[in-house]
């Protein structure tokens, strides 16, 4: 539904197809409704989402209950690790789902942006996004997908399933085409995670970036703000009062997505920090080989890698946003008249907001946050290095 929107845009490039990949990617998750077939897409939508987001989890679950890996408790701790990821990707996608409809509000806000862009160097910029928007979407694809391809591979080398499912009247110990059939659907379902994982990570980098990139031609526009002299006093007026549409449209955009962006970047963090801690305890206390030591803290280091993109980009927004106030003021507003110079004092007031996003309204999303956890991450490897050595 909102990937055909973006054919009804007039204008040669808008910013919304940044997210074109992203929603393709959702409609086939099942949560991005058609025009057509509607009937036939909601059972898509449960059969799918029933095998991946509801039954998968469960099945990890149940492994606790018919695996031998219950006895160790280093292999217990390692697929907790996985299976709370598997959970916190399903919380996630069902609170983007819940909220996907908000993405609706953004369509025009973001029409009535792109129509703003006339210069060249305005629809560069919209150019960038767009081609932005589509790299992260494929980047984070074919990362995850990466890892469920070599998993899949290096298990068919050992000769066992990859995450060891339990799947109902299937048991791979008991042939060769049942140990194909579990590990093609442990394959397959997994797959469909990770799709689902990407687009989870993909869509707060690609709006704060949407965000960014109408901040930085709201700048150029500033900059340009009364220095025309052909133009009579009233023309900058109209103008000036355009730029506070502009920017009165930049606040609803960030208000519209901040909500999807806080709670699920709040159930990452939580994952992040879950996980953290029960790798560190098998490193700690369960694990004396040291490959397994080495493997897990370079698992670790890409958990703490997931959450760096949307902490350094929250951090630009912050930055890019405080750089309007500034801007205002040195703008071309000495020559102008009163009206003109009140409006102002009262626009760059109001440019002073600012956009912060906040994990469940708890905690910062910036680079600091990012640091903290990385210093986190630097005292326990020195725990693990002398209990090691």
């Amino acid at each position: 539904m909102l990937v055909d929107t973006v054919a009804d845009y007039k204008s040669s490039v808008s910013s919304l197809e940044a997210t074109t990949y992203l929603f393709r990617i959702y409609r086939v998750l099942g949560i991005n409704k058609p025009q057509r077939h509607k009937n036939l897409y909601i059972f898509y939508t449960i059969i799918l989402n029933g095998l991946v987001n509801f039954l998968q989890p469960i099945a990890f679950t149940m492994n606790y209950f018919t695996n031998e890996l219950v006895s160790q408790l280093g292999s217990l701790l390692t697929s907790i690790e996985i299976v709370i990821n598997i959970y916190g990707c399903t919380v996630k996608f069902i609170i983007v789902a819940w909220l996907l409809p908000r993405s609706r509000a953004t369509f025009q806000l973001l029409k009535k942006l792109d129509e703003r862009c006339q210069a060249p160097d305005e629809l560069e910029l919209l150019k960038s996004i767009k081609k932005f928007g589509r790299l992260v979407i494929v980047l984070l694809a074919v990362s995850y997908l990466s890892y469920s391809v070599s998993q899949f591979i290096c298990s068919l080398i050992a000769g066992h399933p990859p995450y060891g499912l339990y799947i109902p009247y299937i048991n791979w110990k008991r042939s060769f085409w049942e140990f194909l059939v579990a590990s093609s659907i442990e394959f397959l379902l997994m797959n469909v995670s990770c799709i689902v994982q990407a687009s989870n990570d993909a869509y707060p980098i690609i709006y704060i970036n949407i965000l960014r990139t109408h901040i930085k031609i709201l700048l150029k526009r500033l900059n340009r703000l009364g220095t025309d002299p052909d133009k009579s006093s009233e023309e900058h007026l109209e103008e000036l009062k355009l730029c506070i549409k502009d920017h009165k449209n930049l606040n609803s955009l960030f208000e519209t997505i901040a909500p999807i962006i806080s709670t699920t970047v709040f159930v990452q963090f939580m994952i992040t920090a879950a996980i953290i801690a029960l790798t560190l305890i098998n490193m700690l206390f369960f694990t004396t080989n040291i490959s397994a030591v080495a493997n897990s803290c370079v698992y670790i280091a890409d958990l703490v890698l997931e959450i760096f993109p949307i902490c350094y980009y929250a951090n630009c927004l912050i930055d890019d946003n405080d750089l309007l106030s500034l801007e205002i003021f040195h703008s071309a507003w000495p020559e102008q008249n009163k009206i003109y110079r009140k409006m102002l004092i009262v626009f760059m007031q109001r440019s002073q907001q600012s956009m912060s996003l906040s994990a469940g309204k708890m905690f910062p999303i910036n680079l600091n946050t990012f640091i903290s956890v990385s210093n986190f991450l630097e005292i326990f490897h020195e725990i693990n290095s002398f209990l090691i050595y």
